[in-house]
Order: structure tokens, then C-alpha cells, then sequence
């Protein structure tokens, strides 16, 4: 019910959405897969248009790309 009553309240989403590319070094902490899995969501509701989603080379660099790509299909893109 709580839930539910939340996004009862959430604005409408603009006419245009912002486009936005988000930059993230997922893998190390859970913060960026929380932020990517909100970026989706807020693409699904229309508040957001992403055009790109940029990962890290490094120690998880590897895996990045594999993460993202499994969050895109959990997410419905």
C-alpha cells in the first residue's frame, strides 16, 4: 500500500525526455547497479531517454560490459 501510494504522487513525465548517457564503474559496489536499475526505470516511466551507458576498464573491466548487459535484460531493453 505504502508503494503504491508513492508513485501515485510522482509527476508527470515531460513532453521530451532529458537524454542522458550514464557513466559507471559497476561491479565494484552495489551504488552503481542501484543507479543503473533507477536510470531504467525512469526510461520506462518517460522521465529519461538514456542514449549510452559507458563502463570502466580495470580490475572489473572485464566484467563490466556482462553486468550491464544483464541488467538491460532483466530491465526489458
Amino acid at each position: 500500500m505504502l508503494a503504491t501510494t508513492a508513485f501515485a504522487q510522482l509527476p508527470q513525465p515531460p513532453a521530451i525526455p532529458k537524454s542522458v548517457i550514464i557513466d559507471t564503474d559497476i561491479g565494484y559496489d552495489i551504488d552503481d547497479a542501484i543507479a543503473l536499475a533507477i536510470g531504467l526505470r525512469a526510461e520506462k516511466l518517460g522521465y529519461i531517454k538514456i542514449k549510452a551507458i559507458t563502463t570502466i576498464t580495470g580490475h572489473w573491466g572485464d566484467k563490466a560490459p556482462a553486468l550491464v548487459n544483464t541488467m538491460l535484460a532483466y530491465g526489458g531493453i
